[in-house]
């Protein structure tokens, strides 16, 4: 009978402590799901990388510039919902929504319109020279964010380009400038994540230490279950 206790402890806690499936599949929601296409093709060289700002409107580089050339098509990373497409302070942009994360396309002639739902692969528009941060040269900046806070584009990419030089400060002062306008006038407000609360791995992580704490004490508990004593003969 003892052996048989021990082992229903040994499975209950073996099996309590695995993820349960609602669980993985939150996680796997939560996550940053396929690599993004690159937004150029033949895939480009990376000219500046991410560099985060310390707050929302502080100086740094929110995405990465792909060397490109005037007129090449632009591409969706991936399927989603155009939600703006025009200019800001003089440079096309298109952004679109992914679900959790967005991507962000400048400068850009756009042959979207927002509201239109496109594919991985899709052309947005055309590249141009206009206020480009590589100026006189053309490059794409593409920029991306998880709910409110931006991310570093290379992190959701297949692959790993060439790097060239990085801009000089001239041309990044003049993205500094720019990204204040473009956040003000594209990004909207933080709702996406916060109106849901946690999600994903950080709402089960929780969960999961509970689970596997009350697991234990219960299996060990059933373990500690004592031998009955033989009865006395007479």
């Amino acid at each position: 009978m003892t052996s048989l206790i021990r082992a229903l402890g040994c499975s209950l806690m073996i099996g309590l402590c695995l993820p349960f499936p609602a669980a993985a599949a939150s996680a796997d929601e939560g996550g940053k799901g396929p690599p993004w296409l690159w937004p150029l093709d033949p895939t480009p060289p990376v000219v500046a990388e991410f560099s985060p700002p310390d707050h929302e409107y502080g100086p740094g580089h929110r995405g990465i510039d792909l060397a490109g050339a005037p007129g090449q098509t632009v591409l969706a990373v991936a399927a989603g919902e155009v939600t703006f497409a025009g200019p800001v302070a003089g440079r096309g942009v298109v952004v679109v929504d992914h679900g959790v994360l967005r991507s962000t396309y400048q400068p850009v002639d756009p042959d979207v319109s927002v509201g239109d739902l496109v594919q991985v692969g899709q052309p947005l528009g055309r590249l141009t020279s206009t206020h480009s941060h590589c100026a006189p040269a053309a490059c794409l900046h593409l920029g991306a964010t998880r709910g409110e806070p931006y991310v570093d584009p290379l992190s959701l990419l297949g692959g790993r380009p060439v790097r060239l030089k990085p801009l000089d400060p001239t041309s990044q002062a003049r993205e500094d400038s720019h990204a204040a306008a473009l956040a003000s006038a594209t990004e909207p407000a933080a709702t996406e994540l916060a109106a849901g609360g946690p999600t994903g791995a950080a709402a089960v992580s929780p969960l999961r230490r509970w689970l596997g704490l009350s697991t234990l004490v219960a299996g060990a508990l059933l373990l500690r279950v004592p031998r009955a004593s033989p009865h006395a003969r007479g």
